[in-house]
């Protein structure tokens, strides 16, 4: 039982940079690894994989803070899939 002023709803948090594109947040990260992360065509070219992979409509050249917020929880989860590339 909770009490009457505090607030029990989970917030999840994902780490996007708003200002870039979703190609430039799926490139950002530990990527120096692998350098296909850092060739802006072989990232467009994954997003566009897992956006026909699995039934995401992200377009890979908005600006992350034009997109709803459930668009950004798929780009969130994107980045984290295209790290397992």
């Amino acid at each position: 039982m909770s009490d009457a002023g505090s607030d029990d709803r989970q917030h999840q948090h994902f780490i996007l940079v708003l200002v870039l594109t979703v190609i430039g947040n799926v490139m950002l990260g530990d990527y120096v690894k692998n350098a296909d992360m850092l060739d802006r065509r072989k990232v467009r070219d994954i997003i566009a994989k897992f956006s026909k992979d699995y039934p995401l409509k992200i377009n890979s050249h908005v600006l992350v803070e034009d997109l709803s917020v459930g668009i950004q929880q798929c780009v969130a989860i994107l980045k984290e899939l295209a790290r397992g590339t």
